[in-house]
């Protein structure tokens, strides 16, 4: 019934098998979305105007607008589509052993969803560093952020352009030592930029 079995070349089979094996897990790894995420979070007053002529905005109260600024860097070999980017502060409530309970609350971002995110070694993205997006918030986050029990999470959630592959890359802000006053430098660097 199984005289197939007899003819096969079994030590052959095992390295096809272990190589294709092999195969599909250089796939999966080369071919997933990466991103990079910024360990702070920088804010600063929101400009209009050039040169001398340069002063703050302010909203309908008579106060400036400061924008909040997370940075993400595509670390892929092709482009990452179809990106949803979702900001939120936590608040954690516990009774004192050791398990607790979240609310979360989103926090509105400028842009909640990129189409496209180009790749480091394509025209698009390497002449103008769109393989690195800045995204924005004007929520006080100053302000609402203010208790030890909270955090910010940051979760983007990207699809890989040639395989497919989707992944969701999430970044905990735990400490508020990490809002920092200033802009990030160019490129793929993700900390902020020296005066």
């Amino acid at each position: 019934m199984f005289d197939f079995l007899n003819e096969v070349d079994w030590p052959q089979a095992i390295v096809v098998s272990t190589a294709t094996s092999f195969i599909f897990l250089l796939f999966l790894t080369l071919f997933r979305p990466r991103l990079r995420l910024s360990k702070i979070i920088l804010f600063e007053t929101l400009m209009e105007g050039d040169g001398e002529e340069c002063k703050p905005v302010f909203d309908e109260f008579g106060k400036e607008i400061v924008q909040y600024k997370f940075k993400a860097v595509n670390w892929t070999f092709t482009n990452l589509i179809e990106n949803k980017i979702e900001l939120n502060l936590v608040t954690r409530y516990g009774d004192g052993d050791g398990t607790y309970s979240v609310r979360t609350e989103k926090i509105r971002l400028k842009r909640e969803e990129v189409l496209d995110i180009p790749c480091m070694n394509s025209i698009r993205g390497f002449k103008n560093a769109r393989y690195a997006h800045i995204f924005v918030t004007y929520e006080d986050l100053k302000k609402k952020w203010n208790k030890d029990s909270q955090y910010l999470e940051l979760r983007i959630l990207s699809k890989h352009g040639l395989s497919g592959y989707t992944r969701l890359k999430s970044k905990r802000y735990t400490d508020r030592s990490v809002l920092k006053e200033g802009n990030f430098k160019y490129g793929i660097w993700l900390k902020k930029k020296d005066h």
